[in-house]
């Protein structure tokens, strides 16, 4: 599990000459603009409505599915009823921030891993990385990577795209 409190302690600060801040890379590299935040929890189950879960259409699609909530209440609605979910969407500062959640179908040796959030086109872009750990099974299983990000202006109305690498695929 990936947790911004643990990766804080070993992160460092990038200064580009007269630029300032632009990117905190933390320990795990992953890169964020200033003022962003960010928080992940990861699980190798379902997250988004697991209870009306179509694994054909997620399989369909080469770049997984994704949901980005923008309330409390929508993300309870929706997303697995589990402690450590609800304990997340808890922990989301919705008055500043998102939360999205990215699935993606592959084999259970694998793992999502947030790599970067940048912004563009007046919104933000989240990149997900699926890592390997090659062993050779041939099942496929779902891997959930919940991401909370905060100190986002208006955050109502910021688009959020979710793009996969998938270095096995």
């Amino acid at each position: 599990m990936h947790r911004r409190d643990l990766l804080l302690g070993g992160g460092s600060v990038f200064v580009a000459g007269g630029l300032g801040l632009f990117y905190v890379p933390r320990q795990d590299s992953v890169r964020v603009p200033r003022g962003i935040d960010y928080d992940t929890i990861y699980r190798q189950e379902v997250t988004i409505d697991p209870d009306s879960y179509d694994y054909g259409r997620l399989r369909a699609t080469e770049d997984g599915k994704s949901e980005v909530f923008r309330t409390r209440s929508a993300a309870v609605a929706e997303l697995a009823d589990t402690p450590s979910v609800t304990e997340f969407v808890d922990g989301t500062d919705f008055e500043t921030g998102v939360l999205v959640v990215a699935e993606y179908l592959s084999s259970p040796d694998s793992w999502l891993e947030l790599t970067r959030i940048e912004r563009s086109d007046g919104g933000l872009t989240v990149h997900v990385t699926v890592e390997y750990e090659r062993s050779g099974r041939d099942s496929l299983t779902t891997q959930s990577l919940l991401v909370s990000i905060s100190g986002i202006d208006a955050p109502d109305e910021v688009p959020v795209t979710v793009t996969f690498t998938d270095p096995g695929a």
